[in-house]
């Protein structure tokens, strides 16, 4: 067994605030064109632009206090537990 005795924070952060970022703007994308072809084009463009950033930047924020309270209890409770096996080399 294997134990994650701490995440890094900064770096777990951007990295899921980038993917909480880019689905946001694809399914923002794909609601902001349904809304717009209802004839609401400010209700569109909030969510085609602004929600995407709303998303990535909370989700940002919010993987930094998860973290950082991973962290915390680890150092006093111990790490999560992993098993690890070596990757099989692929037969052509």
């Amino acid at each position: 067994m294997h134990e994650i005795k701490s995440i890094g924070v900064l770096q777990t952060a951007k990295v899921l605030g980038a993917i909480y970022l880019a689905l946001a703007a694809f399914f923002g994308l794909a609601i902001g064109i349904s809304i717009l072809l209802r004839g609401h084009p400010g209700r569109a463009i909030f969510v085609i632009f602004i929600v995407p950033i709303l998303y990535g930047g909370g989700s940002f924020l919010v993987t930094i206090i998860m973290c950082s309270i991973y962290n915390l209890v680890a150092a006093k409770l111990g790490g999560v537990e992993i098993e690890l096996s070596p990757a099989q080399p692929k037969q052509p």
